[in-house]
C-alpha cells in the first residue's frame, strides 16, 4: 500500500507543476479496473531465483508497459515479492500470472488478493466514483 501511496504522491507533485488534468492522466490506468496485490513466495533458493531473474523482469516490464502493473518489488527478508496490479477481472490477473517464468518453472507460489481501497489520500477520492 505504501508503494501505491508513493505513486499517488508523485502524481500530486505533478499536479503542482503541470495542468490540473495531470492527476487524471496519472490515475487513468486504474479507471474501471479492479485492484490486486500479487504476492510471490519463492519455493527454491535465492540463487535459483537470481539465475531466472532476467526472464521474470522481462515479464514484469511487459505488464508495466500494458498498464497492468502499478508497483512491484522484493519482500524483506528476500523470500519473494509483491506486485500491485490492476485488471478488469480476476481471470485477467490469473492469465497474467500464468505467464511469469517463475510460475512456469515452478519456482514460486502465488497468492492473489483483490482489494478495494477504503482509506486513501484525498486525491484518490475524486476518481473513485468513476471506478464503481
Amino acid at each position: 500500500m505504501k508503494l501505491l501511496l508513493a505513486l499517488l504522491g508523485w502524481c500530486m507533485t505533478l499536479v503542482n507543476i503541470y495542468p490540473k488534468n495531470i492527476l487524471y492522466i496519472c490515475l487513468s490506468p486504474f479507471k474501471n479496473n479492479k485492484m490486486y496485490i500479487i504476492e510471490i513466495t519463492y519455493k527454491v533458493p535465492v540463487d535459483v531465483i537470481d539465475h531466472n531473474m532476467a526472464s521474470h523482469m522481462k515479464f514484469v516490464d511487459k505488464y508495466y508497459h500494458s498498464g497492468n502493473f502499478i508497483a512491484s518489488g522484493r519482500k524483506e527478508p528476500r523470500d519473494g515479492g509483491l506486485i500491485f496490479a490492476t485488471a478488469d477481472s480476476p481471470q485477467e490477473i490469473d492469465n497474467i500470472v500464468a505467464e511469469d517464468p517463475f510460475k512456469i518453472l515452478g519456482l514460486a507460489d502465488y497468492r492473489i488478493i483483490h482489494f478495494k481501497a477504503t482509506k486513501k489520500v484525498k486525491a484518490f477520492d475524486a476518481f473513485e466514483s468513476e471506478w464503481e
